[in-house]
């Protein structure tokens, strides 16, 4: 057995949901944010059908979904000058 980077699979719809609420929420997707700010955000975006999100999943989790994605890149944080050890994502484009 090797110890390597495990491989990341296709995103799920349900990771696909995720995403589109993360766009529409009131979060600055442009700086720096972690995936615990996310899914806080997440939690504030209604369904499509208009109800409250009762679960999401949890940040850690949601770190490799935002890895899997293309339109967001991890920010290296000696470049942001701060002093806890959280991976900061932003938004391409």
């Amino acid at each position: 057995m090797s110890k390597g980077t495990t491989r990341l699979s296709k995103i799920s719809t349900y990771e696909y949901n995720l995403i589109d609420a993360l766009i529409q929420s009131d979060l600055d997707l442009h700086r720096p944010f972690t995936s615990k700010e996310a899914v806080a955000a997440i939690l504030t975006v209604p369904t499509k059908k208009g109800h409250r999100r009762c679960k999401v999943i949890p940040s850690t989790r949601f770190h490799t979904t935002l890895r899997k994605h293309p339109s967001f890149e991890k920010v290296d944080e000696e470049k942001i000058k701060r002093q806890m050890k959280t991976r900061l994502w932003r938004m391409i484009q």
